[in-house]
């Protein structure tokens, strides 16, 4: 599903979603769904997550956020919607 939420792929996600897959899952690296999804610039699985109460705020095994990944990939568009939904930005 981290990859799915990656490419965006929205029939992928609920797919996997529908045969028992986790969108609370955390890979070995601590980075859930909206990590992923804001690497991938991805808005639709980015806002189909957060719909899902996935904790935006969530840090992965070394501190870094959605929006630190967002920022680090150059994700302009998931960038913007973490901003819009008023992420910790003390973390």
């Amino acid at each position: 599903m981290h990859l799915a939420s990656f490419k965006g792929n929205m029939d992928a996600v609920k797919t996997l979603m529908k045969y028992g897959g986790d969108p609370g899952a955390i890979n070995f690296f601590g980075l859930n769904m909206l990590h992923v999804a804001a690497q991938g610039d991805s808005a639709a699985t980015l806002y189909f997550f957060k719909q899902l109460n996935i904790d935006m705020n969530q840090q992965d095994r070394r501190g870094s956020t959605p929006l630190h990944w967002a920022c680090y990939s150059n994700s302009e568009i998931a960038l913007s919607y973490l901003l819009a939904w008023q992420p910790n930005l003390n973390i």
